[in-house]
């Protein structure tokens, strides 16, 4: 049921200062989709430094460089606002960089060590080589088609035993390890290494988001976006089902 009472209410942290791979197009995708079937949508930019409020519904943290890692980390764990709204049930999306803020801590090539605002229960640390390429995933998370998307890291996710990942994969690297996961379940807090925008390419996954706030949601289908996966599986073997590392 829908329990908003006029908008959903959507806060983007630091789209000036994290917003590489187009991030900015996760915001749009979620805000169309509510448009699209009559939800009101106040969407909110915030840039480095202003303060996060903790009365929205749901907010986006997105990937950057890893220079500035250690002063979005400060910031975050100084103000409240997205800790508060994680206790009170808002719906939190990180991507790749983002991911890797929101949980326990960050080692980076240098040995520096980055605490982390610990709402996602994973230590990340570097690899030995840069995970770039295309990814396919089979889904461990309420929706029916394949998580599709693009990699470009050099991090290993470290997750406890009984931990949520949101796919097991078929190609790409995703959190690392033998296992083959990619991302990032904990209640509401979600995380995913997928760039592209994610959720562009995954609107089922744009409306999952939006189900633990609203509900149960109407079909949207988009024949365009159908014909945009399909290219994108078809295309796959042109690299020779390969994982490319630099």
């Amino acid at each position: 049921m829908h329990h908003l009472d006029t908008v959903l209410r959507l806060v983007h942290l630091y789209p000036d200062f994290l917003g590489s791979y187009g991030q900015r197009g996760n915001a749009q995708v979620l805000s169309q989709r509510c448009r699209w079937r009559g939800i009101a949508v106040e969407r909110l930019e915030l840039s480095y430094g202003e303060a996060i409020p903790s009365q929205a519904d749901l907010y986006l943290l997105a990937g950057g460089h890893t220079a500035g890692l250690a002063v979005v980390a400060e910031a975050l764990r100084q103000q409240h606002g997205l800790r508060k709204a994680s206790e009170r049930g808002a719906v939190i999306l990180a991507i790749g960089s983002g991911l890797h803020l929101l949980g326990e801590s960050i080692e980076l090539s240098t040995g520096e060590r980055i605490r982390g605002l610990g709402l996602l229960p994973l230590q990340a640390r570097p690899s030995r080589c840069r995970r770039f390429g295309p990814v396919v995933g089979q889904p461990l998370i309420p929706i029916e088609s394949p998580l599709l998307g693009f990699e470009d890291h050099q991090m290993t996710l470290s997750l406890p035993q009984g931990s949520q990942p949101i796919a097991s994969l078929q190609l790409g690297e995703g959190n690392g390890g033998e296992l083959r996961h990619e991302g990032l379940r904990h209640g509401r807090v979600w995380g995913t290494n997928l760039r592209g925008p994610v959720l562009a390419l995954n609107p089922s996954l744009a409306d999952l988001l939006l189900v633990e706030l609203l509900g149960v949601l109407a079909p949207l289908p988009l024949l365009a976006v159908e014909h945009l996966r399909e290219r994108f599986l078809r295309e796959l073997p042109a690299t020779g089902g390969a994982f490319a590392r630099r």
